[in-house]
């Protein structure tokens, strides 16, 4: 027996795709309530407006998706650096990343100066992305994996490099040229392994 979505499940799953497709500016509630096949009053029952509905998004959408990507399992024997790098080489084999680049990155770029609700939301997933990428790069200083470096900026640099790569404008980046960009930076992290 199949579950079936709730009405805010479906507002929030429709939202996503509409907002990262098209941006918040950009993302039209009509398309939203079309494709989740609810009426507006519905929409207003749960969320009082389209940036609610938008933070919202963030939260429960963009937010637990992010934070799952950058996540850090490490395999037995295998040192901290070739996680973060067989984790972003992940990115390559995820079309719609390459097509329409980071969500989270589309939402600060568009949103951040503009909305200081959306700044709070954003700063805060971006925050726990970085400090998830500082925990595993301060377990291989730890273990003598990588020569002593400041862990902060390094985590910043991994990050930045690794979503600005795939955001650099829709249908701009290929599967090859987002490889070829990693390979400068995993160059530089081969660079720092004891």
């Amino acid at each position: 027996m199949q579950n079936k979505l709730s009405t805010k499940d479906k507002l929030l799953d429709s939202a996503y795709i509409e907002i990262y497709t098209y941006g918040f500016q950009g993302c039209n509630v009509d398309r939203i309530l079309k494709h989740a096949k609810v009426p507006k009053g519905s929409m207003y029952h749960h969320y009082k407006s389209k940036k609610e509905l938008a933070l919202a998004v963030i939260k429960e959408r963009i937010t637990p998706k992010m934070l799952t990507f950058f996540s850090f399992e490490t395999v037995e024997n295998e040192n901290e650096i070739d996680t973060i790098k067989n984790k972003l080489t992940q990115i390559s084999k995820i079309d719609y990343l390459l097509k329409y680049g980071c969500p989270l990155n589309k939402l600060v770029r568009e949103m951040f100066s503009l909305d200081d609700s959306f700044k709070i939301e954003l700063e805060k997933t971006y925050a726990q992305i970085i400090k998830n990428i500082e925990n595993l790069l301060e377990i291989a200083l730890k273990n003598n994996h990588i020569k002593k470096c400041n862990i902060k900026t390094l985590s910043l640099f991994i990050y930045t490099s690794t979503i600005g790569n795939i955001s650099i404008g829709e249908d701009n980046i290929t599967k090859e040229s987002y490889l070829g960009s990693l390979q400068h930076l995993f160059n530089y992290l081969d660079s720092i392994k004891n």
